[in-house]
Protein backbone atom coordinates (compact mmCIF):
# COMPACT_ATOMS: atom_id res chain seq x y z
CA UNK A 1 0.00 0.00 0.00
CA UNK A 2 2.87 2.38 0.78
CA UNK A 3 4.01 2.46 -2.86
CA UNK A 4 0.65 4.00 -3.84
CA UNK A 5 0.91 6.84 -1.33
CA UNK A 6 2.02 10.17 -2.72
CA UNK A 7 1.83 13.34 -0.72
CA UNK A 8 -1.01 15.71 -1.57
CA UNK A 9 1.24 18.50 -2.87
CA UNK A 10 2.95 16.15 -5.33
CA UNK A 11 -0.42 14.78 -6.54
CA UNK A 12 -1.75 18.31 -7.11
CA UNK A 13 1.37 19.22 -9.08
CA UNK A 14 1.11 16.08 -11.21
CA UNK A 15 -2.61 16.62 -11.91
CA UNK A 16 -2.15 20.27 -12.80
CA UNK A 17 0.60 19.34 -15.28
CA UNK A 18 -1.52 16.56 -16.84
CA UNK A 19 -4.56 18.80 -17.14
CA UNK A 20 -2.62 21.73 -18.56
CA UNK A 21 -1.07 19.50 -21.22
CA UNK A 22 -4.48 17.98 -21.99
CA UNK A 23 -6.10 21.41 -22.30
CA UNK A 24 -3.33 22.64 -24.60
CA UNK A 25 -3.47 19.40 -26.60
CA UNK A 26 -7.25 19.58 -27.01
CA UNK A 27 -7.17 23.23 -28.01
CA UNK A 28 -4.53 23.03 -30.72
CA UNK A 29 -5.20 22.27 -34.34
CA UNK A 30 -8.37 24.31 -34.64
CA UNK A 31 -10.77 21.37 -34.62
CA UNK A 32 -12.50 22.26 -31.37
CA UNK A 33 -15.21 24.86 -31.74
CA UNK A 34 -15.31 27.51 -29.08
CA UNK A 35 -17.74 30.38 -29.03
CA UNK A 36 -17.58 33.48 -26.79
CA UNK A 37 -21.03 32.71 -25.39
CA UNK A 38 -20.34 29.05 -24.70
CA UNK A 39 -22.11 26.77 -22.27
CA UNK A 40 -21.97 27.45 -18.55
CA UNK A 41 -19.78 25.30 -16.30
CA UNK A 42 -22.96 23.69 -14.92
CA UNK A 43 -24.12 22.82 -18.45
CA UNK A 44 -20.70 21.41 -19.31
CA UNK A 45 -20.79 19.27 -16.17
CA UNK A 46 -24.26 17.99 -17.11
CA UNK A 47 -23.24 17.28 -20.72
CA UNK A 48 -20.05 15.41 -19.79
CA UNK A 49 -21.81 13.50 -17.00
CA UNK A 50 -24.36 12.42 -19.61
CA UNK A 51 -21.69 10.92 -21.87
CA UNK A 52 -20.07 9.16 -18.90
CA UNK A 53 -23.50 7.64 -18.16
CA UNK A 54 -23.94 6.75 -21.84
CA UNK A 55 -20.54 4.97 -21.72
CA UNK A 56 -21.72 2.86 -18.78
CA UNK A 57 -25.09 2.12 -20.42
CA UNK A 58 -23.51 1.11 -23.75
CA UNK A 59 -21.00 -1.20 -22.05
CA UNK A 60 -23.72 -2.86 -19.98
CA UNK A 61 -25.99 -3.26 -23.03
CA UNK A 62 -23.04 -4.55 -25.11
CA UNK A 63 -23.95 -1.87 -27.65
CA UNK A 64 -20.46 -1.35 -29.02
CA UNK A 65 -21.56 0.96 -31.84
CA UNK A 66 -23.09 3.32 -29.27
CA UNK A 67 -19.96 2.97 -27.16
CA UNK A 68 -17.58 3.79 -30.04
CA UNK A 69 -19.71 6.81 -30.99
CA UNK A 70 -18.82 8.42 -27.64
CA UNK A 71 -15.18 8.90 -28.71
CA UNK A 72 -13.52 11.25 -31.22
CA UNK A 73 -11.62 8.21 -32.53
CA UNK A 74 -11.15 9.77 -35.98
CA UNK A 75 -9.41 12.80 -34.46
CA UNK A 76 -5.61 12.37 -34.78
CA UNK A 77 -5.29 13.55 -31.15
CA UNK A 78 -7.40 10.63 -29.85
CA UNK A 79 -5.58 8.34 -27.41
CA UNK A 80 -6.11 5.93 -24.54
CA UNK A 81 -3.89 4.48 -21.87
CA UNK A 82 -4.68 1.21 -20.13
CA UNK A 83 -2.62 -0.86 -17.71
CA UNK A 84 -2.80 -4.04 -19.77
CA UNK A 85 -1.50 -2.40 -22.98
CA UNK A 86 2.17 -1.43 -22.93
CA UNK A 87 1.90 1.96 -24.62
CA UNK A 88 -0.70 4.65 -25.28
CA UNK A 89 -2.82 3.77 -28.28
CA UNK A 90 -5.05 5.43 -30.85
CA UNK A 91 -7.80 4.58 -33.28
CA UNK A 92 -6.45 1.30 -34.67
CA UNK A 93 -6.09 -0.42 -31.30
CA UNK A 94 -9.31 1.17 -30.02
CA UNK A 95 -11.21 -0.28 -32.98
CA UNK A 96 -9.55 -3.68 -32.43
CA UNK A 97 -10.70 -3.61 -28.77
CA UNK A 98 -14.25 -2.61 -29.76
CA UNK A 99 -14.31 -5.42 -32.33
CA UNK A 100 -13.13 -7.89 -29.68
CA UNK A 101 -15.95 -6.69 -27.41
CA UNK A 102 -18.50 -7.12 -30.21
CA UNK A 103 -17.44 -10.76 -30.55
CA UNK A 104 -16.94 -11.65 -26.90
CA UNK A 105 -18.72 -9.32 -24.48
CA UNK A 106 -22.27 -10.03 -23.39
CA UNK A 107 -24.88 -7.64 -22.07
CA UNK A 108 -25.15 -7.55 -18.30
CA UNK A 109 -23.71 -5.85 -15.26
CA UNK A 110 -20.32 -5.39 -16.92
CA UNK A 111 -19.20 -2.20 -15.26
CA UNK A 112 -20.25 0.95 -13.48
CA UNK A 113 -18.69 4.29 -12.72
CA UNK A 114 -18.65 5.52 -9.14
CA UNK A 115 -17.56 8.85 -7.65
CA UNK A 116 -17.81 10.66 -11.00
CA UNK A 117 -16.54 14.24 -10.80
CA UNK A 118 -16.56 16.54 -13.83
CA UNK A 119 -14.53 19.73 -14.17
CA UNK A 120 -14.82 22.23 -17.01
CA UNK A 121 -11.47 23.61 -18.16
CA UNK A 122 -12.99 25.82 -20.86
CA UNK A 123 -16.21 25.95 -22.86
CA UNK A 124 -14.78 23.21 -25.11
CA UNK A 125 -12.64 21.03 -22.78
CA UNK A 126 -13.59 19.15 -19.61
CA UNK A 127 -12.40 16.12 -17.72
CA UNK A 128 -14.12 13.52 -15.60
CA UNK A 129 -12.55 11.36 -12.93
CA UNK A 130 -14.20 8.22 -11.61
CA UNK A 131 -13.73 4.77 -10.22
CA UNK A 132 -14.67 2.08 -12.74
CA UNK A 133 -15.96 -1.07 -11.05
CA UNK A 134 -16.10 -4.39 -12.92
CA UNK A 135 -18.26 -6.71 -10.77
CA UNK A 136 -17.54 -9.93 -12.69
CA UNK A 137 -13.81 -9.70 -12.03
CA UNK A 138 -13.91 -7.73 -8.79
CA UNK A 139 -11.68 -5.23 -10.61
CA UNK A 140 -11.48 -1.51 -10.06
CA UNK A 141 -9.76 1.18 -12.08
CA UNK A 142 -9.08 4.83 -11.53
CA UNK A 143 -10.30 6.62 -14.65
CA UNK A 144 -9.72 10.01 -16.21
CA UNK A 145 -11.71 10.87 -19.34
CA UNK A 146 -10.98 14.07 -21.24
CA UNK A 147 -13.87 15.36 -23.32
CA UNK A 148 -13.87 18.00 -26.01
CA UNK A 149 -16.75 19.78 -27.65
CA UNK A 150 -17.07 20.19 -31.40
CA UNK A 151 -20.06 22.34 -32.24
CA UNK A 152 -22.61 21.32 -29.61
CA UNK A 153 -21.43 17.72 -29.31
CA UNK A 154 -19.22 16.39 -26.53
CA UNK A 155 -17.16 13.21 -26.91
CA UNK A 156 -14.09 11.73 -25.31
CA UNK A 157 -10.71 12.53 -26.87
CA UNK A 158 -8.65 10.68 -24.26
CA UNK A 159 -9.12 8.02 -21.60
CA UNK A 160 -6.70 6.84 -18.95
CA UNK A 161 -7.45 3.69 -16.94
CA UNK A 162 -5.18 2.58 -14.08
CA UNK A 163 -5.83 -0.43 -11.89
CA UNK A 164 -6.77 0.68 -8.41
CA UNK A 165 -5.11 -1.01 -5.45
CA UNK A 166 -7.22 -3.59 -3.65
CA UNK A 167 -9.21 -2.14 -0.80
CA UNK A 168 -8.03 -3.27 2.62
Amino acid sequence: LRRYLVNEKTMKTIWMAVLCVAAMHAGCGGSVDSTPAGPSPAQIQADVTAIVQAYEEAANAADWDAYAALFWKDDPRFSEIEDHIAEPFGRKTFEWLVDWCRKNAKAGNNMRFEKVVVHALSDAVAYATAIQVMPSSNGRSRVTLIATRQGKEWRFIHGHFSAAPKED
